[in-house]
C-alpha cells in the first residue's frame, strides 16, 4: 500500500529530524524545540478541525469535480482557521520560544505547512491521486534532516534560528507547490474557488464540531504532560523531560501507523455483525506482538545500560527508571488505545470523549500535586496513574456493554 509507505517514510525522517535536536544539541535548545513541536501540533489540529474525517465519509464515491470542489472549501476553510489561531500559536511562540516577530511570522509558515503535511496524507488515503503530495513532504523532511547534521557540525550560536529559518523556506516550497497543483486541479475541473460562500465555509464547524472536540481532547491528552512542562518548567528541565519522551513518543507513532490503522478497517468490518468478545480476541493477539517487542526493546536498554552505554545515558541527562516508566505507561496507552478503536467501531465515541475529559482532569490535578515536590517525576506519577486509571474505564465500559448485548 502506498500510503502507508509514504506515511513510513515520512515519520522515519521527521522523527530523525526530531531526535538530531533532542539529542545533540544543548539540553535548553532540546527543551525549546521539543515544546514547540508539542504547540504545532497542537496548533494543526486546530486549524485542521478534523475535517478530514467527514471529508473522507463525504466523498468516497464522488465523481473528481465534486472531490476537487469539496477540497477547495477545504483549502479556504483551513485558512480561515488560521486567521484565527495565528494570534494564540504566536502569543505563545513569543513567551516560550522566540521574541523576534520576524521569526514568530516564520514559525506560523511552519504551523500551517504542517499542518497541510498532515492532511495531505489523510486525503491520499481515500483518494490516492493526492498522495503524491506526500513525496513534497518527505523531500521537506530529508533535508531538515541533514541540514541540522550539518548546523549541529558548525556549533553555531542561536542555532535555533538557523534551524526554523530553514524549516520555514522549506514549509514556503511545499506550500507553493502545493498551491500550484491545487490550482492546476481547479483549472482542469473549471472550479473557482472564490464561488465558495461563506456559509459553505461556516457550515464545515457544523459537520465537524464533534470529531474536532474528540480530536483536540485526545491530543491534548496525549501531549498534556509534555505540554504542561513546557508551561511549567525552565529550558533546561523541559529538555531533560522531552529526551525521555521521544523515544516512546515515537514508538506511539509507528504503532498507530503499522498496528492500530491496519486493523481498523477489520475491526470496522467485523463489528457489524459480531459482538466485543471476537473484537477483543483480535486486538488481544496484536496487543501480545507490541508487548513482546517492548520486551525486546526493554532488554536492549536494560542490557545497554549496564553494559557499555551508561555513561551515554548519563552525558543525555537519561534517568533509566524513568525510561522504563514511561515505556510501561506506553504499553498500557496502547491496550487502551485497541479498546477505544472497538468503542468506535460500535459508533459510541462520546463515551471515549467523556473518559478522556475525566482523565485528563485526573492528570491536571495529580501535577498540580506532585509535579513541585516530585519534579520531573511527579510528571510522569501523574501519567501513570491517569492512564491507568483510563484504561481501566475503557476496558469495563466494553466488557459491560458485551454483558448487557448478551442478555
Amino acid at each position: 500500500m502506498i500510503q502507508l509507505k509514504y506515511k513510513l517514510t515520512d515519520t522515519f525522517f521527521k522523527s530523525l529530524f526530531s531526535l538530531i535536536i533532542v539529542y545533540l544539541f544543548p539540553i535548553e535548545i532540546s527543551g525549546v524545540f521539543g515544546f514547540f513541536l508539542v504547540i504545532v501540533g497542537i496548533g494543526s489540529v486546530l486549524i485542521g478541525f478534523e475535517r478530514y474525517i467527514s471529508f473522507q465519509i463525504q466523498t468516497v464515491d464522488m465523481n473528481q469535480r465534486n472531490i476537487q470542489q469539496k477540497l477547495s472549501n477545504l483549502f479556504l476553510f483551513y485558512s480561515f482557521n488560521l486567521l484565527i489561531v495565528a494570534p494564540i500559536f504566536s502569543i505563545i511562540v513569543y513567551l516560550k520560544v522566540v521574541q523576534s516577530p520576524l521569526m514568530l511570522l516564520l514559525c506560523i509558515l511552519i504551523l500551517f505547512a504542517e499542518m497541510l503535511s498532515t492532511n495531505i496524507y489523510n486525503i491520499g488515503v481515500v483518494h490516492k491521486k493526492y498522495i503524491i503530495g506526500m513525496r513534497v513532504v518527505i523531500i521537506k523532511n530529508l533535508l531538515l534532516v541533514l541540514f541540522s547534521l550539518q548546523i549541529y557540525s558548525l556549533n553555531l550560536n542561536e542555532s535555533l534560528v538557523y534551524i526554523f529559518s530553514f524549516w520555514s523556506l522549506l514549509s514556503m516550497c511545499q506550500i507553493i507547490i502545493f498551491i500550484y497543483f491545487f490550482f492546476k486541479f481547479q483549472k482542469f475541473y473549471k472550479i473557482d474557488i472564490f464561488s465558495t460562500s461563506f456559509l459553505e465555509i461556516f457550515n464545515q464547524y457544523k459537520i465537524s464540531k464533534f470529531h474536532f472536540l474528540i480530536g483536540i481532547v485526545a491530543i491534548v491528552w496525549i501531549q498534556a504532560d509534555r505540554l504542561l512542562v513546557g508551561f511549567w518548567f525552565d529550558a533546561k528541565m523541559m529538555g531533560v523531560y522531552y529526551r525521555h519522551v521521544a523515544i516512546t513518543s515515537l514508538l506511539h507513532q509507528i504503532f498507530f501507523i503499522t498496528s492500530f490503522n491496519r486493523l481498523v478497517p477489520k475491526i470496522y468490518s467485523l463489528a457489524k455483525k459480531n459482538g466485543y468478545n471476537i473484537l477483543n480476541k483480535i486486538i488481544i493477539k496484536e496487543y501480545k506482538i507490541i508487548l513482546i517487542t517492548l520486551l525486546f526493546i526493554v532488554s536492549f536498554i536494560l542490557i545497554s545500560y549496564y553494559t557499555i552505554l551508561k555513561e551515554y545515558f548519563l552525558y543525555f541527562l537519561l534517568q533509566i527508571d524513568i525510561i522504563l516508566t514511561l515505556i510501561f505507561i506506553l504499553s498500557i496507552r496502547i491496550y487502551a488505545d485497541f479498546q477505544s478503536m472497538i468503542i468506535n467501531a460500535y459508533k459510541l465515541e462520546k463515551n471515549i470523549f467523556i473518559y478522556q475529559i475525566i482523565c485528563l482532569s485526573i492528570f491536571l490535578l495529580l501535577m498540580i500535586f506532585l509535579a513541585p515536590f516530585f519534579k520531573i517525576k511527579g510528571v510522569v506519577l501523574a501519567l501513570f496513574i491517569s492512564t491507568i486509571v483510563y484504561a481501566i474505564v475503557i476496558s469495563k465500559f466494553n466488557k459491560s456493554n458485551s454483558l448487557k448485548s448478551k442478555l
